[in-house]
């Protein structure tokens, strides 16, 4: 379901970005990546932070493959298995979406030349 909603994001954001002149294309590629990367690091704080005593964290940088795989058995277990995770890391995921959509806003336009209002008034 998240899925259809980053893409349903990365569409509007590139409806605004050929309204504003810009490459559509480019911005909702920016968008699904900014999306992607924002779930990381949101999947990286619930785990770091809230599933800390549930995970032995050391055992994921550990030269044994059974304790890397128990570890990320153990990752998946605790990211999944409580709601408030789940839906801590799609807010934040949904940060990418703004982010993007923040630099598109500020872009200025290239279809509407920029009015200098000072040499409006002088007129």
């Amino acid at each position: 379901m998240f899925e259809l909603i980053s893409i349903y994001l990365a569409y509007r954001n590139g409806v605004r970005a050929k309204a504003k002149g810009q490459n559509p294309l480019l911005f909702a590629i920016a968008t699904i990546a900014g999306i992607l990367f924002c779930m990381v690091v949101g999947g990286s704080f619930v785990a770091f932070s809230f599933c800390n005593d549930a995970i032995k964290l050391d055992w994921l940088t550990s030269f044994d493959r059974e304790q890397r795989l128990a570890a990320a058995h153990q990752l998946q277990q605790a990211l999944t298995g409580d709601i408030f995770h789940l839906i801590t890391i799609q807010l934040i995921a949904m940060s990418g979406y703004f982010i993007i959509r923040y630099l598109l806003e500020k872009e200025e336009d290239k279809k509407q030349p920029k009015i200098n209002w000072l040499n409006k008034i002088k007129e």
